[in-house]
């Protein structure tokens, strides 16, 4: 093996390593690999050569955004080694220090462009894609592996797949999930404390101040809540009748929601879990409709809040604790209003502007 050749291949290895390193980066693997690259040129077309050979190169970059050979040709074009033959070129210009020491300067800037090129990649290839709707917004968007995901409004979540998981952070709002089965890379959904892991299934995913909802309309969900570590030694409740809601305690072990089921999640990691006997109630939102069935005042107006500019405004414990039934359009909170209306021991105050205050007389 010639001089050259031992000296290029443990770069060669080094920059396959940081390759595999990259495929779920910490904030300490960046840094190492930004001071990596400004090192010297080479490494940065060594990186680049190693990335387009890279068989599962698909992780790093699933939707495709990315023209790796075309950033490895530029990199070849643009990244002059330092060899000593063009050092002793430099150091023959007639025209003196001040010559060389322009050349030099500009093949350093020419690999510090490049570097920053890189670094602008690497957050691109590795940032996850966000989705989000605004207030009565809904959407529906298909994932790179088949999987659907319905945005109900006001709602917002974080898409990142690697080659060893599909990960989905639902950040605020409700999201129903038609999950593609791939027993090699998990589907998991974390919304704030709770994780929800699913294996070719369809569940509805409801986040709210005081927790988490998960409703499964077919298949099967596992749910962790990721609490910490002292609160999972908390007493178990004391025993309930088979007519209550299943109550768990709190712990990490994970429970499973089966279809016809819900399970609500608190802050604390506690679950409640439930049969649900009518699962079109759970999932009319995708109709814009919104079903209640002795729900609380306080939840109805909040539902409708979501979906409308026209905001509703409860006054007094009493008023917001009360229960209502029916079945009402999501983009017609009047009719809330008129339900209510009929109610003589209430007073609907209409503000002007886009709020409506409701009390008792």
């Amino acid at each position: 093996m010639s001089a050259a050749r031992r000296e290029t291949h443990p770069l060669a290895e080094e920059a396959a390593q940081w390759v595999v390193e990259l495929e779920e980066p910490t904030p300490r693997v960046l840094r190492e690999f930004a001071a990596w690259l400004e090192a010297s040129p080479r490494h940065v077309e060594e990186f680049l050569l190693a990335s387009a050979v890279w068989k599962e190169l698909d992780g790093l970059d699933a939707a495709r955004r990315i023209d790796v050979q075309r950033l490895v040709e530029e990199a070849r074009s643009n990244v002059r080694p330092l060899v000593p033959e063009a050092m002793r070129e430099i150091s023959d210009e007639s025209s003196g220090p001040s010559r060389a020491r322009r050349r030099v300067l500009g093949i350093v800037a020419a690999a510090a462009a490049l570097v920053a090129g890189i670094a602008i990649w690497l957050v691109m290839a590795t940032a996850p894609d966000v989705y989000a709707t605004s207030r009565g917004e809904q959407r529906a968007f298909r994932l790179a592996d088949g999987s659907v995901v319905h945005l109900n409004t006001q709602s917002r979540v974080e898409v990142e797949f690697t080659r060893m998981e599909r990960s989905i952070r639902l950040l605020e709002g409700e999201a129903l999930f038609n999950v593609e089965h791939d027993p090699a890379r998990p589907f998991r959904v974390i919304a704030g404390p709770t994780v929800i892991e699913a294996i070719g299934t369809r569940f509805n995913v409801y986040r709210t101040d005081a927790g988490t909802t998960v409703s499964v309309v077919e298949g099967i969900v596992e749910i962790s809540p990721t609490i910490p570590p002292a609160l999972s030694a908390r007493a178990a409740p004391p025993p309930r009748s088979d007519a209550q809601p299943q109550v768990r305690p709190v712990s990490v072990v994970a429970e499973r929601v089966a279809a016809g089921e819900q399970a609500r999640v608190s802050l604390e990691g506690e679950i409640v879990k439930e049969a649900v006997p009518d699962l079109a109630r759970v999932v009319a939102w995708r109709e814009r409709r919104l079903v209640f069935r002795g729900d609380p005042l306080e939840d109805v107006v909040r539902e409708f809040n979501r979906y409308n500019e026209l905001q509703i405004r409860l006054e007094g414990d009493a008023l917001r604790a009360r229960r209502l039934t029916g079945v009402f359009d999501a983009d017609d909170p009047m009719s809330l209003l008129q339900f209510l209306t009929r109610d003589g021991t209430l007073i609907v105050d209409e503000t002007g502007g886009d709020e409506i205050v409701i009390r008792e007389r």
